[in-house]
């Protein structure tokens, strides 16, 4: 994106990102990204399922959004809790709860089981590659150390797919989920927001 909206004026800085802009004007900046999707809507179901945390937003159309931001500079690990916060309330209120068919469990189970043992070939091959080495390099030695470590995650998730599977429960909750969740698209300061709340898109939570 490298186009300042018409109704930004007095502007002393721009900072140029992959997505979105920064906008410096006088004492305040401005955060402005191009959207492909009708905001207006979205706000619109926020209202209705009572989700605070959208941001001030100076202007918008189809075509772009624009806030008024005022940013705090701290450390990852307190700005990661808050996205988490503000994440999990979209989450909660915006939950569906839906009954899986027995072809969509069976697929789900599939899936996940062919991605885990995907993540299992992949290391044990790895291992293999660095034992061949006769000095490895620096960079695998804490691989090495860990590698236990990191079947044993990958055999647990084998056993709770197993149990998830074997649950004659067939309910999941399915929720509005955010494409773009990351630092660069979380505003951190005096108000806590996802700038992009992208395309509408529902499923269930990551975490689940």
């Amino acid at each position: 994106m490298n186009k300042i909206p018409s109704v930004l004026s007095s502007v002393q800085s721009v900072e140029y990102h992959k997505n979105y802009l920064i906008v410096k004007c006088e004492n305040q900046k401005y955060y402005c990204q191009k959207i492909d999707y009708s905001l207006s809507k979205l706000l619109t179901y926020f209202q209705k399922i009572d989700f605070s945390y959208v941001g001030p937003l100076i202007y918008y159309d189809d075509h772009y959004l624009l806030y008024c931001i005022n940013q705090k500079e701290e450390k990852n690990g307190l700005k990661g809790k808050k996205l988490i916060q503000v994440l999990s309330s979209l989450h909660q209120k915006s939950v569906i709860i839906k009954e899986y068919s027995l072809e969509e469990k069976q697929k789900k189970y599939d899936f996940i089981h062919s991605m885990i043992e995907s993540r299992m070939k992949y290391y044990l091959s790895l291992q293999d590659e660095i034992d061949d080495y006769y000095f490895p390099p620096p960079a695998y030695y804490l691989f090495i150390k860990n590698i236990s470590k990191v079947y044993s995650l990958l055999h647990y998730a084998f056993q709770q797919l197993d149990i998830w599977y074997q649950n004659e429960k067939m309910e999941y909750r399915d929720v509005f989920l955010i494409q773009n969740v990351c630092f660069d698209n979380f505003h951190f300061g005096d108000s806590y927001f996802f700038y992009d709340y992208g395309n509408e898109n529902r499923g269930e939570p990551i975490y689940d």
